[in-house]
């Protein structure tokens, strides 16, 4: 299996493209008003930036204890799949 794509809410979709286009080498193919944001790498994966929904904790999977991301304390997250995390501010 090959993973193809990817969907990730975050704070502010424009700083974080910035962020995928300038250093990983993405092409952004679709940028919305609203901030929902599709990029591509040179392989073909899409990576899909969506707005986190503002003063609210995002939980993956809903009611899991895998990922959780608190938007008034994320260096409280420390990810459990290798990836070191990013601060794009």
């Amino acid at each position: 299996m090959q993973l193809n794509h990817l969907d990730l809410p975050v704070p502010d979709t424009s700083v974080t493209k910035s962020f995928f286009v300038d250093h990983l080498g993405f092409k952004c193919v679709f940028d919305r008003d609203d901030g929902l944001t599709v990029l591509v790498d040179e392989a073909g994966f899409a990576l899909t930036l969506s707005p986190l929904p503002s003063d609210e904790s995002l939980i993956y999977p809903t009611g899991s204890m895998w990922v959780s991301i608190s938007k008034k304390n994320p260096s409280s997250y420390k990810p459990s799949i290798g990836l070191s995390q990013l601060d794009l501010r």
